[in-house]
């Protein structure tokens, strides 16, 4: 019997796939590393030690040359594994390749405040 017939057939529904293939969105207190997302204030806040440092404000990332300009300010402030989990939560959060940037085409996400409420309808 040939490897590729030796399949069973499952059917699956939208959002059977929606709900396993995609990944809920952070509630506030979301960390990555140091890094704690304030939902409240929408606010990424660099937290090493559990001491409050820096603050990228996320309102202000509704472009790719804005959240460019924020993660290289914070660059020489914290360690190369802060860096990547900076990353990390930008990349849960705001979602830069569809967002910012596909394609290289620059993009803008044209109400920051209403994309984050749209995104944590629903979030406990």
């Amino acid at each position: 019997m040939n490897a590729a017939t030796n399949h069973t057939s499952a059917t699956i529904s939208a959002d059977e796939l929606r709900d396993k293939f995609s990944s809920k969105f952070p509630k506030h207190g979301y960390k990555c590393g140091t890094w704690h997302f304030d939902a409240e204030r929408l606010t990424l806040d660099y937290k090493p030690n559990g001491r409050w440092q820096y603050e990228i404000d996320l309102e202000r990332c509704a472009t790719g040359a804005q959240l460019s300009d924020w993660i290289f300010q914070v660059l020489g402030r914290c360690s190369a594994q802060d860096m990547f989990d900076l990353l990390r939560a930008l990349n849960t959060l705001l979602r830069p390749q569809a967002n910012h940037c596909s394609c290289g085409i620059n993009k803008r996400i044209p109400d920051v405040k209403k994309f984050f409420a749209d995104r944590m309808e629903g979030v406990q």
